[in-house]
């Protein structure tokens, strides 16, 4: 049986482990808009070990969106990531932008 469709399996997943699901979920929700838009981030290579992968969701007007960057690797890596069209972002976006988050 799925484990949200068994009560008894349920009740025993982790409480932090459920809220963090839920936040995620609420997230979603909240910011449909731009994640329909997602797509990766065109000059970065592919996943694997050693390397950062990532993707990119805007809103349809390009005026904010998010960066998702996945580092596969159990070390920290480092990445320069220049906030510009290739992450979805038009020229009537130029700003500052705050990435917060340890890779």
């Amino acid at each position: 049986m799925i484990p949200a469709r068994d009560e008894q399996e349920f009740s025993l997943l982790p409480k932090p482990d459920v809220a963090f699901v839920q936040t995620w979920l609420q997230f979603t929700d909240i910011h449909l808009g731009a994640l329909r838009n997602q797509a990766p981030i065109p000059n970065l290579q592919e996943a694997s070990i050693g390397t950062i992968d990532g993707t990119h969701a805007m809103y349809d007007d390009d005026s904010s969106g998010f960066v998702f960057l996945f580092n596969p690797s159990i070390v920290p890596l480092n990445l320069s990531l220049t906030a510009d069209e290739s992450v979805g972002l038009s020229n009537n976006s130029i700003g500052t932008a705050t990435l917060p988050g340890i890779l």
